[in-house]
Order: C-alpha cells, then sequence, then structure tokens
C-alpha cells in the first residue's frame, strides 16, 4: 500500500483517487460513477472508499493494470 500521509486534504485525495480510477481496466461509465461518488461522499464513506481502493494499488509498477471488480460487486 501507498503512503497515504502525503495527503493534507480531501480535495487533494479526491485528485488523486481521480487518476488512480483513470487508469483501472473497467468501462468508461464506471470510472465516471465513481467519479461523481467521490465528490457525493460523506467524510466517513469517503474514508472508507480511499482506504479501499488505496488498499488495492501495488507498491512496485510491475503490475500496473489493476481492476476494481470486487469493489464494484460490493458496492452494487
Amino acid at each position: 500500500m501507498i503512503d497515504t500521509s502525503i495527503f493534507q486534504s480531501r480535495k487533494e485525495k479526491e485528485t488523486f483517487l481521480k487518476e488512480v480510477i483513470k487508469k483501472f481496466s473497467i468501462s468508461e461509465t464506471e470510472k465516471e460513477i465513481y467519479s461523481i461518488s467521490i465528490e457525493i461522499l460523506d467524510e466517513n464513506d469517503f474514508s472508507v472508499f480511499f482506504d479501499k481502493i488505496v488498499s488495492q494499488i501495488p507498491e512496485d509498477d510491475n503490475s500496473r493494470k489493476s481492476t476494481i471488480a470486487p469493489l464494484t460487486s460490493t458496492l452494487l
């Protein structure tokens, strides 16, 4: 998992998540849904969402292809 202590505000976390989501191997519609979700979640739900996504990011750059299918099924 990457070090998230570098983020000072929710806005920085939102920006980071949107960039991460752009790289996922999911449909554009799903990417849009995640981006919208980021903006409307309350603080607690946003923290859970952020932690869940960040925990799935590998520390090494060798495995760049990512999916979030397990998270998708959990959210739906």
